[in-house]
């Protein structure tokens, strides 16, 4: 874990935590129960509305709002937050795709950003570090660690006839299953390394959200019809 912040990734035993994956009230209670376990005032925290893009907005307590309100969940739409607010949670549901946490540990400046496969072909995790740098970041302060998210064994495809080929390259094989596998986590570590981040400095969750149970998925859903769910990814700094 990152010193002077509190992280957290939850479980699928903290129940389903998208307010448009389940019945409200059943994620009020959900969300309230793991909000409380972690300390976290529900009423100090900014929760994103995700579109696979690779817009990161600055917050401050102005934009805090209920994370217990289903009408407060789509007041920003992005794929990523920062905040140098101490005590502020940023906090979004995700399954499957990465959930970042990039940390300035100088500026004490905090970015929590959804790098799936379209963010990382646009380059969220430097839309975050650029934005950082503008403020007066030096990559070299910076520090990044991942949630629980699909591995390149089980993100298959059966073609690549919608795969940028030329952008993945190494980063998309061919298996003896006669699949391509992509692997994402290592793209975002080539992407951290290209934005000036030590290596160092770059924690990746080896956890996969396909075999895991433990964590809701995606594509797993989509291979065995399970009910869609999604688990909470939440950061906040310090006071």
């Amino acid at each position: 874990m990152i010193k002077g912040l509190k992280i957290g990734f939850s479980s699928a035993s903290d129940g389903n935590l998208s307010y448009i994956k389940g019945l409200p009230a059943e994620v009020s209670v959900s969300r309230s129960k793991y909000l409380s376990m972690q300390g976290i005032d529900p009423t100090r925290g900014v929760v994103v509305s995700l579109v696979h893009g690779n817009l990161v907005v600055e917050v401050t307590n102005d934009d805090a709002g209920s994370l217990l309100n289903q009408d407060q969940q789509d007041t920003i739409t992005a794929d990523g937050l920062m905040t140098s607010t101490p005590g502020l949670t940023l906090f979004m549901v995700v399954a499957d795709c990465i959930p970042v946490v990039a940390y300035d540990t100088r500026l004490k400046i905090l970015a929590l950003v959804h790098a799936g496969r379209k963010g990382i072909e646009l380059n969220i995790l430097g839309s975050a570090v650029k934005q950082m740098v503008q403020k007066g970041s030096n990559p070299n302060d910076i520090i990044i660690e991942s949630g629980p998210a699909i591995a390149p064994e089980s993100y298959v495809f059966d073609n690549t006839t919608e795969i940028d080929t030329d952008f993945w390259a190494g980063n998309l094989a061919y298996g003896s299953d006669k699949k391509y596998h992509m692997d994402t986590k290592n793209k975002l570590v080539e992407q951290a390394l290209e934005l000036g981040i030590a290596k160092n400095n770059i924690t990746i969750s080896a956890i996969d959200t396909f075999t895991n149970k433990n964590y809701f998925s995606h594509r797993r859903s989509l291979a065995t019809g399970e009910k869609e769910a999604r688990f909470a990814a939440f950061a906040v700094i310090k006071n």
